[in-house]
């Protein structure tokens, strides 16, 4: 009869990934499935969590280059999800002022994710997705996934921003939630 070492491939997982800290709080893992399952708490409740994973683990841990696998809605304290060979989970905070609802100065409705995707829905209810960025200070990128892009600025106070398209155009949105 043949027998797998999973115990010694846990211990490792276990030694690797048992102590994730993101931003001064704690992402635990608190079971490895031999299913396929890994369980993980979080103080990060209703808030998106990545989970990473990587083919094989560097020599060096700081030279192992993770790449998201899937990102997953955390509502509760306790979470399981099916998983690959190797893995983390990064908790992706909202501390952008950008992530919420805007009005845009179209008409259209604007909802920017924690995870740098964006969703518009136009005045006659028409849907487009694209993509936003941080660049520097409060300087955003914004790509509608069409011809236009906005370089907009948003100010401390959270609520207003503006700025222009690659034609010159004066956009501007004011947040809604």
């Amino acid at each position: 009869m043949k027998t797998t070492k999973i115990p010694t491939l846990f211990t490792i997982l276990g030694l690797t990934l048992s102590a994730l800290t993101v931003r001064g709080q704690q992402v635990v893992l608190t079971s490895i499935g031999q299913n396929g399952t890994l369980t993980f708490s979080s103080d990060y409740t209703n808030t998106l969590h990545k989970i990473q994973w990587v083919p094989q683990l560097a020599a060096g841990s700081n030279s192992t280059v993770w790449a998201d696998l899937y990102s997953v809605n955390v509502t509760n304290k306790t979470t399981t999800v099916s998983i690959p060979m190797f893995f983390r989970v990064v908790a992706v905070t909202n501390n952008c002022a950008l992530v919420g609802t805007w009005k845009w100065f179209n008409g259209d409705t604007n909802t920017f994710y924690a995870d740098g995707t964006s969703k518009t829905v136009g005045p006659s209810g028409g849907v487009g997705h694209g993509l936003w960025q941080e660049m520097k200070g409060n300087l955003y990128a914004l790509n509608w996934g069409s011809s236009y892009m906005d370089s907009v600025y948003l100010p401390t106070n959270g609520t207003s921003l503006g700025g222009y398209n690659q034609q010159g155009a004066h956009v501007t949105g004011t947040k809604i939630k």
